[in-house]
């Protein structure tokens, strides 16, 4: 993996809650994730039996409330594992899961383009350390 590669992906508002989502894609399957403030990202109950399956949900021994998220991708380029919960939010929201400060991290920058008139995306770029 190049030093600072960058990744580019366009943002969906979410129209009930108004919620920033971003695509996840996981396996072969995507995942609708929305932005939070919370400090570990976390998975809804609908979807994880349905990672757990197809093997990308990964029980290590410590801690026990935290699975590893393996697989994953942004606009094709591959990310980082992620630590994962269940999600309650998630769920109340009916969507995928929710992405919390632990996978801000794994960047080494992260950053929001707003739309210059009022139909444009909201774009987010992030950075991948050098050597993940």
């Amino acid at each position: 993996m190049p030093d600072g590669q960058r990744i580019t992906v366009p943002l969906e508002l979410d129209s009930a809650f108004g919620l920033l989502l971003v695509p996840l894609k996981v396996g072969d399957s995507t995942l609708s994730m929305f932005i939070s403030g919370s400090p570990v990202s976390g998975i809804a109950s609908a979807r994880w039996q349905d990672l757990l399956i197809e093997e990308h949900l990964i029980y290590p021994d410590f801690p026990a409330s935290l699975h590893i998220l393996d697989g994953l991708s942004i606009a094709g380029t591959p990310i980082p594992r992620l630590e994962v919960r269940r999600s309650r939010r998630a769920s109340r929201f009916e969507l995928d899961g929710e992405l919390g400060l632990n996978f801000f991290q794994n960047f080494r920058e992260v950053s929001f383009r707003m739309p210059a008139g009022p139909d444009g995306p909201i774009l987010l770029t992030l950075e991948l350390p050098p050597r993940w």
